[in-house]
């Protein structure tokens, strides 16, 4: 499910034209919404809990495989680039404009919690660790 905030005719955008909030148009399932979205990816990912290792691979593979995936759903919008990322976390879903701000979000994930590892290697460390041989 998404997050609906206001029909697109009720209000008008510029009331919203935070800095780090952006609203959208999105269509999914032949609905058209106006969505609250962030889309700055350091303010959206302080506001998610990824202290552990499960959380941040959940979170990677969520977003490159747009799929649900532990605590994150990612969906595209239909007909559209536009990618929605949503945590149990944070009440907005983090806005990704294009594939290539989807690869730009993956690699600061990847550079801001994997250990300068890709995040196969931080898993498997991360699960090697917590086994109790």
């Amino acid at each position: 499910m998404i997050f609906v905030v206001l029909f697109a005719k009720n209000y008008p955008k510029r009331w919203f034209s935070n800095l780090d909030i952006k609203i959208e148009s999105l269509i999914i399932d032949n609905y058209k919404y106006l969505i609250m979205a962030i889309t700055d990816f350091d303010l959206w990912l302080d506001s998610v809990d990824l202290s552990d290792f499960n959380d941040v691979y959940a979170l990677y593979h969520s977003v490159s495989g747009i799929e649900d995936w532990g605590a994150f759903k990612t969906e595209r919008g239909r007909g559209s680039q536009q990618l929605l990322v949503h945590s149990c976390d944070c009440d907005e879903p983090l806005l990704l404009a294009s594939d290539k701000a989807r690869d730009a979000f993956l690699k600061i994930v990847e550079d801001k919690y994997c250990e300068d590892m890709d995040i196969e290697s931080y898993y498997g460390f991360h699960h090697a660790m917590e086994k109790d041989d």
